[in-house]
């Protein structure tokens, strides 16, 4: 039995606890074990997305954010997690779990000599709007952490990229491995699935077509633009955003400042998100730094007619035109064009949305993606 560790910042539900649900779920419960770990404080509900045979646990002092004294104390929390479990396979997930996990690593390494090191990164935190100087302290985190994992996965071509860009070099090698998902999840009726987001928003949606997006309220997902392209659209449109995040009293604010308070619907959290995909009418992704975003994925399994931001892999996901509409960042004009084109015309959005599952049929699968990462832990 292959043992595999995996640590991941944070509890809450976002694009990289997808990705750790998907993989927990789908490797062969037959050849590998897999315990998971994050930070305590930062809550608990990918603990939904993981299956029964999964075992969890977290520690204190890790957490999302640089914090010297936290980050040391992570450091000392999972090389002792290290040293007891002796895993086979060292998985860590996102930035800050991959800087604190590859030094924890590097410090019991003569006492697990035969254990891989693997980073992997959903999109590289150096590219979210930071201040400069954070900017580089991210940068700097990523080229010195490298030489302690032996492997970095990427999930797209452009952090691929970046990485030789800024000599980011792991100890063997460094490869993009797309995200992928089932292409065939078990989404409810368009019908069923409208009459759960009313029951949950406790408000009726009539029958005004409906844009969403599922997104965590960080400055990365520039919901903000989503809100603006919101107001330039006509008022028989309903907006809702799935998610939480520290930018919740802003963006309701500013839906507010837009005269959108009877259009625009927040859901808060919820875990299985892609449940309520079949309600929309179209999807938008307005984020102006992404990895190889969950969200969209979804929307295109559900075989949403997709707008999204020209940001991260989302030009290797979408054929523009063809599968989805791609529009600049920071452009709430744009986005607000394009996903007017897809309400007031339902036979292409129907036609983009089909192209669109196709392409995760012949692309971005989860049987793909899991066959590359079982290869990689075996090898």
């Amino acid at each position: 039995m292959h043992r595999i560790l995996c640590v991941i910042t944070q509890g809450e539900l976002g694009g990289a606890q997808r990705f750790v649900g998907q993989l927990a779920e789908n490797l062969d419960s037959n050849q590998f074990a897999v315990h998971v770990i994050w930070g305590k404080h930062t809550g608990d509900k990918i603990a939904h997305l993981l299956p029964s045979h999964v075992t969890w646990s977290t520690i204190k002092h890790l957490v999302r954010n640089p914090s010297p004294i936290n980050d040391i104390l992570a450091i000392g929390e999972l090389a002792n997690q290290f040293r007891t479990r002796k895993p086979d396979s060292i998985l860590l997930i996102s930035s800050k779990a991959g800087f604190v996990g590859s030094l924890a690593a590097h410090r019991v390494r003569s006492a697990l000599p035969h254990t891989k090191i693997i980073y992997r990164i959903g999109g590289w935190t150096f590219n979210d709007p930071w201040h400069p100087w954070q900017g580089h302290l991210y940068r700097w985190m990523e080229r010195f952490s490298a030489r302690f994992k032996d492997v970095i996965v990427v999930n797209s071509r452009h952090d691929l990229l970046q990485a030789e860009q800024f000599r980011i070099h792991p100890r063997k090698k460094i490869l993009c491995i797309h995200n992928g998902i089932d292409p065939f999840l078990p989404l409810p009726s368009q019908r069923e699935a409208k009459m759960a987001l009313q029951a949950h928003l406790g408000v009726s949606l009539g029958n005004d077509p409906i844009v969403g997006t599922i997104a965590n309220f960080y400055p990365a997902k520039d919901l903000g633009v989503f809100i603006r392209a919101a107001a330039r659209m006509t008022n028989n449109v309903q907006f809702v955003i799935i998610g939480i995040g520290p930018l919740h009293r802003e963006l309701n604010a500013l839906a507010i400042q837009c005269g959108l308070q009877k259009r625009f619907h927040f859901t808060g959290s919820i875990s299985k998100a892609w449940e309520f995909l079949p309600a929309f009418n179209a999807f938008a992704l307005s984020s102006k730094k992404e990895g190889f975003p969950w969200a969209l994925l979804e929307a295109m399994t559900a075989r949403l007619a997709v707008v999204a931001t020209s940001v991260g892999a989302v030009p290797e996901m979408i054929e523009n035109g063809i599968s989805g509409l791609i529009v600049p960042p920071e452009n709430p004009s744009a986005l607000a064009d394009a996903l007017g084109l897809i309400i007031r015309d339902p036979i292409r959005a129907q036609k983009l949305g089909i192209a669109a599952h196709q392409r995760v049929l012949e692309q971005f699968s989860v049987q793909q993606m899991v066959g590359r990462y079982t290869k990689l832990f075996l090898e």
